[in-house]
């Protein structure tokens, strides 16, 4: 769950010449509270608790997982940036 949002900002960074340092950063760090946010809140609305059984469950951590694809907000700064 901790290091899931890095993975596209760095994919950009090596693969996509206008991406630049702070579209990356500010990916990673959106992707990362997007995703913790989103993994506590369905465990929480799923199970009615949050403890360790519920966020364990594969719903919650799936839930949790997707919106950690920050792709919009780095490429977004980036593109800005490059103008």
């Amino acid at each position: 769950m901790l290091i899931g949002s890095a993975v596209f900002p760095i994919a950009f960074c090596m693969m996509w010449s206008k991406c630049n340092k702070y579209g990356a950063i500010a990916g990673a760090f959106i992707g990362q509270w997007t995703g913790i946010t989103v993994w506590l809140c369905y465990a929480k609305i799923g199970y009615k608790t949050i403890n360790l059984t519920t966020t364990g469950y594969n719903y919650p951590m799936l839930a949790g997982e997707l919106p950690k694809r920050p792709l919009l907000a780095c490429a977004a700064s980036s593109a800005q940036q490059n103008h």
